[in-house]
């Protein structure tokens, strides 16, 4: 399985050269997540659904890059060949410090 980098995989989203599918769920999703992302949850994810996308290059991503493994089987199987797991997930992708967007909630601090 090849991986990528967040560095590299931006640069290849920012050239449109690649697309990058989300594959955590949508509370996940909604919370935060990458700008022009695809979400196709792990859950109910289907590799025949993107049968445009077969000759295109895809970053499959989700929180650390376990979800993605799985689904990125899933691509191979089915005929897909120009995949990349996005090594770290968005965990590695905010560590990078590269922009999210979503519902930031932030814990509220109870007194007793």
């Amino acid at each position: 399985m090849k991986s990528i980098a967040p560095a590299e995989a931006l640069k290849l989203i920012t050239a449109k050269t690649a697309m990058m599918i989300d594959v955590r769920e949508a509370d996940e999703y909604d919370y935060e997540n990458v700008p022009g992302s695809l979400l196709q949850s792990l859950s109910f994810f289907d590799a025949q659904l993107f049968p445009d996308l077969k000759d295109k290059t895809l970053i499959i991503m989700c929180k650390s890059g376990l979800r993605s493994a799985a689904v990125i089987k899933q691509l191979k199987e089915v005929g897909y060949s120009d995949i990349y797991n996005l090594e770290g997930g968005i965990v590695a992708w905010e560590e990078a410090k590269f922009e999210t967007e979503g519902k930031k909630y932030e814990a509220l601090d109870y007194q007793i």
